[in-house]
């Protein structure tokens, strides 16, 4: 069984296709320690992505450039059906999905890599505070921004961090967020 390639998103896909895997697949094989509903939205969820990075995995192993779009749908990969290749040969090189995807590779391009992985700024911020180290915006942003060996994950964000730190240093040590040494 296969998600259907030929939906432009995963909102589009037919709810009981999506409850029938979820229904007599997942269900039988695993023991929900949590309300089935809920299970049902992480499963959707999780779902969602894979098909999202599977669909992106076929394009990246059948674009070609040169070649027409006729040409690019007769070069089904083996295992999809021909029409669903071909809806989603259609949306990938419609005008728009083009832009949205160049809008999004600048995006990708302009992010600041960062090491704070899941832990949120608050509780960045309790750990600072519980650490005896005093905290503000910059100092967060610095901290977050850093190696373990304290060195800035990349040039632009040493560019940003060192004047950040200089402001902080100039304010003067602040430990309570709400004090003057916030950097807004």
């Amino acid at each position: 069984m296969y998600f259907p390639i030929g939906f432009e998103k995963w909102s589009s896909m037919p709810k009981y296709f999506v409850d029938r895997v979820f229904n007599d697949i997942i269900v039988p094989r695993f023991f929900f320690r949590i309300h089935q509903l809920m299970a049902k939205a992480c499963h959707n969820s999780s779902l969602n992505k894979k098909w999202k990075e599977y669909m992106l995995k076929l394009w990246k192993e059948a674009e070609e450039p040169l070649l027409s779009k006729e040409d690019i749908i007769k070069n089904a990969l083996d295992g999809i059906p021909m029409d669903q290749w071909a809806l989603y040969v259609t949306y990938r090189l419609k005008e728009e999905t083009k832009e949205r995807c160049k809008k999004n590779a600048q995006i990708r391009k302009n992010q600041l890599p960062h090491t704070c992985g899941a832990m949120s700024l608050a509780r960045r911020r309790d750990a600072m505070k519980a650490m005896g180290k005093a905290f503000d915006r910059g100092r967060i942003w610095a901290e977050t921004h850093k190696r373990k060996d304290e060195s800035y994950v990349t040039d632009e964000t040493m560019v940003i961090g060192i004047p950040l730190l200089v402001l902080a240093a100039r304010r003067g040590d602040c430990s309570d967020p709400s004090s003057s040494g916030d950097l807004r």
